[in-house]
């Protein structure tokens, strides 16, 4: 946060350490803030103009006029400033703006389902279409234009929306807004004061790189929230993960309008297969890539967290070599030291001088072994909830549906009824499915293979892959949309049930209740780290020691009665979702 040269540049980590001595340095790392300098800001100024505020770190006295005083913040948003801006906003837009943009464009959507309705008649009729077995359906496409249109505005969008209205957001910390960058004091104040940030704060949310646990100043802030003995209220977003996120829903807008197009110039089936074909052809190598540039990305923060090492943490005044790359005076302190020493103090071992290598080594273990194994038991890509599939792989389908009902009461009882259920296996059923067995594909084949250099070989297993999505394709979703056409409905009917089934046994974790498998992790994972984070009773000797054993928090939801817990006598359990991964926004 230090001010260098001509142009006032915010500068992550700050150089606030003190080359003195190791065991008294005269600037300490604390807990405890000055009530006049905890501020927080709200979303709509930092997601301002598509999040201008992370593309590059210059700052004037407008900047901390964007924050105000608080008493309490809701989200301290943790990040590295190397990394993508565009990527932090959608990642954040994915967050605070998802569930106002999924709920309320689908009330939108609803508006032209009522409009098409014979009875009202403001818009043309669902266009009819005539299969192989003469059974004429009906497809519309107003819902589906409106809804992803709608959808695309208020997930980018939503933010200033709120703002107009006066509704309240949530309050966040953020760095650039709510450190004073002027004042050299209050700077200073703030900076040491990150804990004082860390400890009003109620969930922290980490925009995930590659490079986020090589820098000094984003492991301090987990050292810090640890320290606090919070629970495990971390909403940990990779950006990777918003990015995909983004390419499917773009890329699912496109598919859909071209099946809306195909409608609209030439409603006959024909026409309907032979664009869903050339579409799926066109979009699946995109998919393909995009899905194992994703896994591959996961994969590196597996092995990040398993091979993290507070010592390798990078620094501003130490990758510089204590000097100034603009000015090129020396750095009179040192980050690296500061925050060691406050480390020692926190991790070390309790009636034993502070020992920065004892407690490195502890911190590291806690974060190699629970916080790891907690994540990642959460964050892989073959975790992510049934729930949050609907929204993020099956949202359009919904769009569809709400076509397909304006035109109910348009063909026969039983067209209707196969409609119907044929949209309830498509939403609930076959594109979940279909992203579980992409996801299996893509984590084998990046485990056998990788991303290898070069365009050549990446081109061929993208389209490797992309074969593998087909054959997925083939087997998951012909069933329901062919068999639906024949005269007698015990085939559908039948198929229906088996990918019911076949759900049931992969998702069965989520849909008997995901809190209780959820609790039993995230209560042992809070309690390993609670205890590294305190200071143990008797001093062992060895870093590689483990801390005493502690009884483990209780499942938040157990068999027979849930007894009350004392809050005051015992560490609070996790909360049921604490992380969160991808499409947070159901």
């Amino acid at each position: 946060f230090a001010q260098v040269g001509p142009r006032n540049r915010l500068q992550y980590p700050p150089c606030m350490g003190d080359s003195g001595s190791e065991d008294d340095p005269p600037a300490v790392l604390g807990t405890e803030l000055e009530k006049s300098l905890l501020r927080g800001t709200p979303v709509h100024r930092v997601l301002g103009c598509l999040g201008s505020s992370f593309r590059d770190n210059t700052f004037d006295e407008r900047s901390y006029a964007n924050s105000e005083e608080v008493d309490t913040i809701d989200d301290y948003v943790s990040h590295d400033w190397s990394s993508s801006a565009i990527r932090k906003f959608f990642a954040l837009a994915l967050l605070y703006n998802g569930p106002a943009a999924a709920w309320l464009s689908l009330l939108v959507a609803a508006v032209p389902a009522v409009l098409q309705h014979r009875s009202v008649g403001v818009l043309p009729l669902p266009t009819p279409v005539t299969n192989t077995g003469d059974i004429t359906y009906y497809y519309g496409y107003w819902c589906q234009v409106v809804g992803i249109g709608v959808h695309a505005v208020l997930l980018c969008s939503w933010q200033h929306l709120r703002a107009l209205l006066r509704w309240r957001g949530p309050c966040l910390f953020f760095d650039k807004f709510c450190i004073d960058q002027v004042n050299p004091e209050r700077q200073k104040a703030g900076i040491l004061g990150l804990g004082g940030f860390l400890r009003k704060t109620n969930r922290l949310v980490i925009l995930w790189t590659p490079r986020y646990f090589t820098r000094l100043w984003c492991t301090y802030e987990l050292a810090v929230w640890l320290h606090l003995q919070k629970p495990l209220q971390i909403i940990f977003m990779p950006l990777d993960t918003a990015a995909w996120l983004v390419k499917m829903s773009a890329l699912t807008a496109a598919f859909t309008a071209l099946l809306c197009l195909t409608l609209l110039f030439n409603p006959l089936s024909w026409g309907w297969w032979v664009s869903f074909f050339l579409g799926m052809a066109v979009i699946l190598p995109f998919v393909a890539h995009s899905l194992r540039t994703h896994i591959h990305a996961l994969r590196k923060l597996q092995a990040n967290l398993l091979r993290f090492d507070a010592k390798k943490t990078e620094c501003f005044c130490c990758t510089n070599n204590h000097v100034h790359p603009r000015s090129g005076r020396p750095i009179a302190h040192c980050d690296r030291k500061l925050v060691y020493y406050t480390l020692s103090r926190w991790f070390g071992e309790e009636g034993e001088p502070a020992d920065p290598h004892v407690a490195l080594s502890r911190f590291n273990a806690a974060v190699r072994s629970d916080f790891a194994d907690f994540f990642l038991e959460t964050a892989h890509p073959s975790k992510l909830p049934y729930k949050y599939l609907i929204v993020a792989v099956s949202w359009p389908w919904v769009f569809r549906g709400l076509d397909m009902l304006a035109a109910f009461g348009e063909f026969p009882t039983e067209g209707c009824l196969r409609m119907v259920l044929e949209y309830w296996a498509n939403i609930f059923l076959v594109y979940p499915l279909l992203y579980r067995f992409g996801v299996a594909q893509s984590v084998w084949l990046d485990a056998a293979v990788g991303m290898p250099r070069g365009c050549l070989p990446n081109l061929l297993l993208d389209v490797l892959l992309a074969a593998g999505l087909l054959a997925d394709t083939v087997v998951l979703w012909a069933p329901v949309g062919l068999l639906r056409e024949l005269e007698s409905p015990w085939p559908f009917c039948g198929a229906v049930l088996a990918e019911t089934i076949l759900a049931c046994a992969l998702f069965g974790r989520d849909l008997i209740g995901p809190a209780r498998w959820i609790s039993r992790r995230s209560s042992a994972a809070v309690q390993s780290l609670r205890s590294i984070s305190w200071r143990a009773t008797a001093s062992t000797g060895s870093s590689a020691s483990a801390p005493p054993p502690h009884a483990l928090d209780p499942p938040l939801f157990s068999e027979g009665a849930t007894p009350r817990l004392d809050r005051r006598a015992q560490p609070q359990p996790a909360t049921v979702g604490a992380v969160q991964l991808g499409v947070v926004w159901v």
